[in-house]
């Protein structure tokens, strides 16, 4: 079909694919050439189709379509005024989030099956590349490569016989570094590299590799090391001792310029800045000494300077370094023409773009391959123009003419382009160094004829002079005296005899000097020792152990069920495996005993110190240490009522919520006690079996003891599950605020519950297996279960608190400040005393106990468990318990929620051939399903209306944004239940559904008191009501509020119907969901049902 356009005429297209939201965007440019016809009709139009990465990830300044697609037009100017393919249109299609493989394949599929693509431009980045390559090559079309692609798998002309590429490639990098080694006589070297997640540097490094693997000037690779993103200061001191006693000759990659200068820097910390040292960085962006960073006065920043507001103040020691740096880049041999990156920037918002959301006015640059994308465009309009002559349409259809033809010397805004026989560019590398000025000084030059032979001119004539920094000696491979600098021997007595008397005779005076200050420092440093241990350390002597005369009357553990005391002989529980129980000064303690042995530094008098000082109404009384015994102990305050774990599995019908708040903000008040202590810091082990109550029901947090000797004791298996799970990963014993967020988790868990956590004799997994799964952690973690009691009114605030502390992820954690905050926010006000409410609670209970017949008793529990029950299926649950408590439901605003309507189609005619007892029969079976189904999900069921089910989640319980992806999967359900499911009495008709999705803000509430219901009020219900009338049979009809939400959860299949109109809404563009991630529905002849 001929298009025929004028000059006024552009048309742009915008939809959304399965993978993301991208755009095409479609734009013919006529030319005022005459088109001659062959054959009736010849080919007018060129389909070009770009590929470019996600705008918001790490490729943004390097290749992102904001910051390179002005380029484009640009091209096309020069192709016009160069009269390069007269007589053709151009239609263009791009999309933005092409970098993801999957996508990348699908959009070439796209491209090419649906839009006529006749060439791929990208994408940018090596493995999409890779897959798009492959899949163009499928189709025999022609790929031009741009970008961060340099990885030697381009190189293999059988895989890629459709690939040209603009770009140039690791191996190239590969033999001139080998040339460098070889120039300056080094055989020896390490390597560090630092990857984002196009591991840009990685593919560098092992293309580097292989390359000496094969050359015959033997490289030795003494140590390499693959940093994290973004490395750690530790990595770097590993790579550098390493390096230290290896080699002197560094070579590194780093895909962030202020990963490379913090190297430099920690270099210049460990003192590798002598003239023994070179380190050399490798790159292939065309940046040399700078970064595609701007300063004031619009010059791009070298690497080494801290581009940050306010600086670090390190740019002097940064210098340093980069004056015994090295850099092998690409040339910055670009072409002038005008002011290039900002016509890149001001086109895209142009004609035929129209960018308004591109993210140009924080930036004064393209990107860095931008020119790149021009080359590539303006190679394969020429390549075109000069084999259209000779080959006609057939070049269309066959990549192989490219590849032919495209061997030659091009010019570019890249430079001169220099293509050799595998369609590959042939660089142009530069060796350079600094000047005193800072000013960059070219070393060699590497002229390439192909991509794997090269040509050196040397700019210097003496090796020395190229080290002028190094004081105009070259470093050494090895140093001469070994590069622990022992290898030399020195015969002093025969060559400095009487130098080696004086200076000996110096040193004796010296270290007798020396040594009378010794003894008396360690003599006074003993003392002062000796004087601060006293502080804390307790002999063993002072401690008495309790004796049948000593008598103590304590509250049982257990006596929270009596009003009154029992006399219990403290002498019974003198000594338990962990702990002796025992007077200091006539003062109870519980001694803690320590299964290894603890030799004190001054760090941890220091930390025992504090400890001392410690002075909190939530925080156990710490006395000392005892180390003279058969075991070293920890000296606490004896804490009559045992740990929280105890109490917890005693009898604990009665604690109510008024107690278990109080637990909470003693809890939270001890722990921020202790995160607010400059030493301290953290406990590291907390655990309820760590929290202890006194005789007045006041929780301490007890069993902090010296950190650095805790990880050499053993933790309990059962222990474990209170611990983190990124300190179970790491098991050096250490602890951290965000840690103790984790258990303070758990422990609130326990309290609102009033179960010991997990609940290990109900649960499935064993205690091996459960830790495991919390140290392995998942996108949906493992997780205590909190099932409160119905005789308990706890906030719903409360378990979202406690679910946001033992998130996986650390950042994520509230601290203690935040956490006291919100307990404060939903803790009921006034004065009222804890121990007086005890008594009431006891008070009330024994009148109870008094008053009540035990089968009475029994029977109308059961009877109040039905009732329970029935109410909890009319009822939300915490919406019955409210009731049952006598207090009014407040209406409840939820800001988003998605509701679901589905309806039976044709259900008239099921109704015609049907008795009233058979229908009746037909839709409970059916909805029965339903209600099944709807268990597997959190959704709740609103009400049935004849053949109609409503149900909706993110309400009464909030899920966060988990409500549309929820209803997505019942609809499913829903789906195939209806696909499987047979009328009993028609068993040759077949039922279907018609389902609408749509998302939105309503109210909840209960209405009325005679048959009360909760129902929800809301345009969100009959906007939802509508999608689901206006869907279509055996389909899933979303809205557009839904669809966006579902999209960024990012699980969902969904295709585009269009705009319809709806019933007091007009115009809507609405969607049909077809699945999620491993769950379809629909069958083969469905899927290719009309979306209109």
């Amino acid at each position: 079909m001929l298009s025929i356009c004028n000059n006024e005429e552009e048309h742009i297209r915008y939809y959304t694919d399965k993978f993301d939201i991208s755009f095409y965007i479609s734009l013919i440019i006529p030319f005022l050439t005459v088109i001659t016809l062959y054959n009736g009709q010849a080919k007018s139009t060129l389909n070009l189709g770009f590929i470019f990465p996600k705008t918001t990830d790490a490729m943004f300044k390097l290749a992102s379509f904001d910051l390179s697609a002005g380029a484009i037009p640009m091209v096309i100017d020069q192709i016009r005024e160069e009269n390069l393919l007269n007589g053709y249109n151009f239609t263009f299609k791009a999309t933005r989030n092409g970098c993801f493989e999957p996508n990348a394949t699908g959009f070439t599929h796209d491209f090419i099956a649906n839009g006529h693509t006749d060439v791929i431009f990208g994408p940018p980045c090596n493995d999409a590349a890779v897959a798009s390559s492959y899949l163009s090559r499928f189709y025999a079309k022609p790929t031009f490569l741009w970008g961060v692609v340099s990885s030697s798998k381009f190189s293999d002309t059988t895989q890629f016989s459709n690939l040209v590429s603009v770009a140039s490639i690791f191996p190239s990098l590969a033999i001139t570094v080998i040339d460098v080694m070889k120039a300056f006589n080094w055989t020896r070297f390490t390597f560090i590299y630092a990857s984002n997640q196009y591991d840009r540097c990685t593919r560098m490094y092992s293309d580097i590799i292989d390359e000496t693997a094969k050359n015959d000037y033997k490289l030795v690779l003494a140590s390499s090391m693959k940093a994290s993103n973004p490395p750690l200061q530790k990595e770097f001191d590993v790579f550098l001792d390493t390096t230290q006693s290896n080699a002197r000759i560094i070579f590194g990659c780093f895909d962030d310029d202020t990963w490379k200068r913090s190297f430099m820097l920690r270099m210049f910390d460990r003192k590798l800045t002598t003239d023994e040292y070179v380190f050399i960085s490798l790159e292939l962006k065309n940046m040399q000494w700078t970064t595609n960073n701007y300063n004031k006065e619009g010059r791009r920043v070298p690497f080494y300077l801290d581009p940050s507001t306010p600086p670090d103040g390190r740019d002097d020691d940064a210098i340093q370094v980069a004056k015994k740096t090295l850099v092998l880049d690409l040339s910055r041999s670009f072409i002038a023409k005008g002011d290039f990156d900002m016509e890149v920037l001001q086109r895209v918002k142009q004609q035929p773009f129209y960018c308004a959301d591109c993210q140009t006015s924080s930036v004064n640059s393209s990107s860095l391959y931008s020119r790149y994308l021009y080359d590539a465009v303006l190679l394969w309009a020429n390549i075109l123009n000069k084999t259209l002559p000779q080959y006609g349409d057939k070049v269309f259809d066959d990549p192989s003419i490219y590849r032919r033809h495209c061997p030659g010397m091009y010019e570019g805004v890249s430079g001169t382009i220099n293509m050799d026989k595998d369609c590959i560019r042939a660089p142009y590398f530069q060796l350079l160094t600094l000047s005193d000025s800072l000013t960059s000084v070219v070393v060699f030059n590497y002229t390439f004829s192909t991509h794997t032979t090269f040509v050196r001119s040397d700019q210097f004539s003496e090796i020395s002079d190229v080290f002028k920094n190094w004081a105009y000696t070259p470093p050494l491979n090895i140093p001469s005296c070994g590069y622990s600098g022992l290898t030399c021997p020195i015969n002093l007595l025969k060559d400095h005899l009487v130098e080696v008397i004086i200076v000996s005779a110096v040193v004796v005076v010296i270290l007798i000097i020396v040594a009378i200050i010794s003894i008396y420092a360690i003599y006074t440093t003993r003392q002062q020792n000796k004087a601060e241990m006293m502080r804390w350390l307790i002999p063993y002597t002072s401690i008495e152990t309790v004796g049948t005369s000593k008598i103590d009357i304590s509250q049982s553990l257990h006596s929270f069920n009596s009003s009154e005391t029992s006399k219990n002989d403290f002498s019974t529980k003198n000594k338990t495996t962990n702990f002796i129980f025992a007077y200091l000064d006539s003062e109870t303690i519980a001694a803690q005993r320590h299964d290894v042995y603890i030799s004190v530094t001054p760090s941890d008098i220091k930390e025992l110190n504090e400890l001392i000082k410690m002075d909190h109404e939530n925080v156990n009384k710490f006395y000392g240490m005892c180390l003279d015994s058969n075991k070293a102990l920890s000296i606490y305050k004896y804490c009559k009522r045992g740990s929280l774990s105890e109490v917890l599995l005693a009898d604990n019908t009665m604690f109510d919520s008024f107690f278990l708040m109080s637990l909470i903000c003693d809890l939270t008040a001890g722990l921020h006690y202790i995160h607010s202590s400059s030493l301290i810091q953290y406990h590291g082990r907390l655990n309820s079996k760590n929290c202890l109550l006194n005789d007045r029901w006041q929780l301490k947090i007890s069993n902090f003891n010296l950190k650095e000797h805790r990880r050499f004791e053993k933790t309990k298996a059962k222990n474990k599950l209170w611990i983190a799970p990124e300190h179970l990963r790491d098991e050096s014993g250490y602890g951290s605020k965000e840690g103790d967020i984790y258990s303070l988790g758990i422990i609130f868990s326990e309290i609102v519950t009033k179960k010991v956590a997990w609940d290990l004799e109900n649960r499935g997994e064993s205690l091996e297996e459960l830790v495991y799964l919390i140290k392995r952690g998942s996108s949906n973690p493992v997780r205590p279960h909190i099932h409160i009691s119905h005789d308990v009114e706890i906030n719903p605030a409360m378990i979202a608190l406690i679910k946001d502390c033992w998130k996986e992820e650390l950042k994520e954690r509230p601290n203690t400040k935040q956490i006291r905050i919100l307990i404060k926010a939903f803790t009921e006000k006034g004065a009222k005393n804890l121990m007086d409410h005890v008594f009431f609670i006891l008070e009330q209970y024994a009148g109870t106990l008094k008053n009540e017949v035990e089968e009475r008793t029994k029977e109308l529990g059961q009877e109040q468990k039905r009732s329970d029950e029935l109410l909890c299926r009319m009822l939300p649950p915490q919406i019955a318990i409210k009731l049952k408590m006598g207090k009014v439901v407040e209406p409840e605003n939820f800001e988003c929620v998605t509701i679901l309507f589905s309806d039976i189609v044709k259900f008239s005619n099921i109704q015609n051939k049907s008795t009233p007892l058979q229908l009746i029969n037909f839709v409970n079976n059916l909805f029965t399903l339903f209600d099944n189904l709807i268990q597997t999900c959190d959704i709740y069921k609103v009400e049935t209306i004849a053949d109609g089910y409503l149900c909706v989640s993110g309400l009464p319980v909030r899920n966060l944004e988990r409500h549309p992806l929820e209803c997505a999967k019942l609809a499913l359900k829903f789906m195939e239940c209806v696909h499987k499911y047979r009328i009993p009495h028609l068993p040759n008709d077949t039922v279907q559904l018609r389902i609408g999705l749509h998302s939105g803000p309503c109210v909840g509430t209960v209405i009325g008191l005679s048959m009360p219901r909760y129902c929800l009020f809301g345009d969100t219900v009959n906007t939802a009501s509508r999608i689901e009338s206006n869907g279509k049979e055996g389909k899933i009809h979303i809205s557009q509020e839904c669809y966006e939400l579902l999209t960024k959860l990012g699980d969902a299949h969904m295709e585009l119907r269009g705009e319809i109109l709806i019933k007091g809404k007009g115009l809507l563009t609405t969607y049909f969901l077809t699945g999620l991630t491993g769950h379809y529905f629909l069958d083969e002849q469905n899927h290719h049902t009309s979306n209109i």
